[in-house]
């Protein structure tokens, strides 16, 4: 039943996990490793999609989940061969393995695979100003 539902269109990657969960910390590498590497579901690009672009048009979050000028940068770059988690239930805060460099709002998060100690996160809001509240 997974495989058939994390195979459509529609889905994205998204962490729903809450403290001394294992995905709050490893949602994306597990997800790719199952989809992507081990489980052959989808390409390297789908994927990417999946966690980026659609999440942001989805949930109407301006300027963000593409590479484009004068966008939020949140960006990630790892590698293909080692991104993996490494959080389970027994340690659910591991960071994963295989994230080169992490920039969360345009601040450098992991450098080189080590944490810098930017803590540049804030909440993201989608844009409402288009919904009328005032139905009458």
């Amino acid at each position: 039943d997974i495989e058939a539902f994390a195979g459509q269109d529609w889905v994205m990657t998204a962490s729903d996990g809450s403290t001394g969960h294992p995905r709050r910390f490893a949602t994306f590498p597990k997800a790719y490793r199952d989809l992507v590497v081990d489980g052959g579901m989808m390409s390297l690009e789908r994927f990417v999609r999946r966690s980026t672009g659609l999440t942001a048009d989805t949930f109407g979050f301006t300027g963000r989940g593409y590479l484009r000028e004068g966008y939020i940068a949140d960006i990630v770059v790892f590698d293909p061969q080692s991104f993996a988690p490494r959080a389970g239930y027994a340690a659910p805060e591991e960071l994963s393995e295989g994230v080169r460099y992490l920039l969360v709002n345009g601040a450098l998060a992991i450098e080189n695979g080590a944490t810098t100690g930017a803590l540049a996160g804030q909440p993201v809001l989608r844009d409402t100003s288009h919904i009328d509240l005032c139905e009458e």
